[in-house]
């Protein structure tokens, strides 16, 4: 039996659904009778004038099918061609229509999905990124810098009780004064206008200012305060230092806003999921804390990092509440972690340490001025005084223990990002496609794509059709 056959040059991949765009050279051919639909074998009727060997696509319109040419025989004058069905071809229509889950496409991608088809280098690119905002604050050895809170018990005026404890704050000019009206050699240094019948030596033991100190903290950074003072009392010792008293509300409040750097790939236009692990790790450097691990706390489409300090300024105790955005500048902000570090630093303060043999040298002329020697043994009492003091041992009373400056001065005063970028095998989106996972119509993408299910229902394909369309959508095809 004769039909017309269309034969072609055409240059497609065996998985793609180009079909010819010419109308080729149609020629009458003989149908064996032992051939099938799908692999038919035809012999050209008449000899041809041309070499048959550079023509691998057919067409036989009768059939309604595409054909590869798997091979050209010549026997008695005429060349027979082997053909094989092409299906992708063959229903190129159909299977455009059709609506299909794209796992991978070349002209389309969801950058935010996360693509594991390419592995991953061992070099890695590492980038500080520091914030928007000057250094939080600064130490000089002499501590200029920062406010001290000290706790007192003693009232600060006349019109507060002396039960409580009052907090003031101090520059540290106004601080050092402090300290050292309070280990003043001299009695009358905060005393003033007082008699005592008493060596200063022995008074400095019986009196001791710093039991009535609570506490003291240094705060870096300014701490905002409430009324002003002139004077205050240490206990029932005066000072005339000024002073703020301490407001409680108040605290000193840090922020900082750092940019996020895109992965390397990025600029390769691999995707937003190079920002995420496991390409990047992110880490934040908190000041007087530490590295903070954020892998996998930060989602790949985050620009910026708030991170926000607050500082309790009678504790020292901080506060560090760290939020991600995902416009940049936004004021749109997400938590995603809150640490608690010791920033302020207790300062000790001491009292002096005062030895026996000075006690009773304080005894002796204290003795002397008190008592007449002719009614009364002096040698004798100041034995016995000295008897009674010998149960008193020397000592310091620390109202504190230093906390220390670690972490404050040690590298900057203000937060820090650590990004560690991978970088990934070279890509071939034209063959291989982007991440996509959505339902398109292929004749609309174009190009390679990949199909989580390829069971079309084509009218008129047979089961080995379908079986081949689905084994090449599934397995990755051209639309073209």
């Amino acid at each position: 039996m004769s039909y017309k056959v269309r034969f072609f040059q055409i240059s497609k991949k065996i998985n793609s659904t180009r079909v010819p765009s010419t109308t080729g050279l149609e020629y009458d051919c003989i149908i064996k009778t032992e051939s099938g639909l799908l692999s038919p074998t035809v012999t050209l009727a008449q000899a041809p004038t041309w070499s048959p060997d550079g023509f691998n696509y057919a067409q036989i319109p009768a059939f309604g099918r595409y054909y590869w040419v798997r091979e050209w025989t010549y026997s008695e004058r005429c060349w027979t061609a082997s053909l094989e069905a092409d299906p992708l071809g063959t229903y190129k229509t159909q299977i455009g229509a059709s609506d299909l889950y794209i796992l991978r496409a070349a002209n389309e991608k969801d950058e935010y999905i996360i693509d594991t088809h390419y592995p991953i280098r061992s070099d890695v690119q590492a980038i500080v990124t520091q914030g928007n905002t000057a250094q939080w604050w600064s130490i000089t050895d002499a501590l200029t810098s920062g406010s001290f809170v000290v706790g007192l018990r003693g009232f600060v005026n006349s019109g507060q009780s002396s039960g409580g404890i009052t907090y003031l704050v101090l520059t540290p000019s106004q601080f050092m004064n402090f300290t050292h009206r309070l280990f003043d050699t001299a009695m009358t240094a905060y005393i003033s206008g007082q008699s005592l019948d008493i060596t200063d030596t022995l008074a400095k033991m019986v009196f001791d200012p710093t039991e009535y100190i609570a506490s003291c903290m240094w705060i870096p950074g300014s701490v905002s305060s409430g009324t002003s003072v002139s004077g205050y009392n240490v206990g029932y010792w005066q000072f005339a230092g000024s002073a703020q008293i301490l407001n409680p509300s108040s605290f000193v409040g840090y922020n900082q806003r750092i940019y996020i750097s895109d992965a390397p790939n990025m600029f390769s236009g691999r995707g937003k999921y190079m920002n995420g692990a496991p390409f990047t790790q992110r880490m934040v450097h908190l000041p007087r804390f530490g590295l903070v691990d954020l892998t996998g706390k930060l989602p790949a489409n985050a620009t910026d990092l708030v991170i926000n300090l607050e500082i309790d300024p009678i504790s020292g105790q901080g506060l560090y509440k760290i939020y991600y955005t995902t416009v940049k500048d936004s004021n749109s902000t997400h938590l995603i972690d809150i640490i608690q570090a010791q920033i302020g630093v207790s300062m000790p303060l001491s009292s002096d340490q005062v030895t026996i043999q000075e006690a009773v040298s304080a005894v002796t002329s204290t003795a002397a001025a008190v008592y007449d020697a002719a009614t009364f043994n002096g040698i004798g009492a100041v034995n016995d005084m000295a008897s009674a003091l010998s149960v008193l041992q020397p000592h310091i009373n620390d109202i504190s223990q230093a906390s220390g400056f670690l972490g404050l001065t040690n590298g900057p005063a203000a937060p820090y990002l650590i990004s560690k970028l991978s970088y990934v095998a070279g890509d071939d989106p034209t063959e291989e496609g982007y991440p996509l996972c959505k339902i398109r119509k292929p004749n609309v993408l174009n190009g390679y794509m990949k199909a989580l299910h390829g069971d079309l229902a084509i009218s008129g394909a047979t089961i080995g059709e379908l079986e081949q369309i689905k084994e090449y959508l599934e397995g990755g095809f051209f639309y073209e």
